[in-house]
């Protein structure tokens, strides 16, 4: 396989290059995870379920962080 190969062992520190990303894509996660939240507190009944729109916010606010823990494997 040719190009780029992830790294064996997680990079403790980003090069200064990625950090920006891994601010957006955690500043993402976060502000998903805010709409997720104050959806809760405004508008859910107690005990009950997320609608799916919520829950694909929540989904999408996990796979921001995976990708901001991603940059520290390459």
């Amino acid at each position: 396989m040719s190009g780029p190969q992830r790294r064996e062992r997680r990079k403790t520190h980003l090069d200064a290059s990625a950090v920006p990303v891994e601010r957006a894509f955690t500043a993402r996660a976060e502000a998903l995870e805010g709409h997720v939240a104050d959806y809760e507190r405004d508008l859910l009944e107690p005990g009950g379920a997320l609608p799916e729109f919520i829950e694909d916010k929540l989904t999408l606010a996990r796979e921001f962080r995976a990708l901001a823990e991603e940059l520290h494997w390459w």
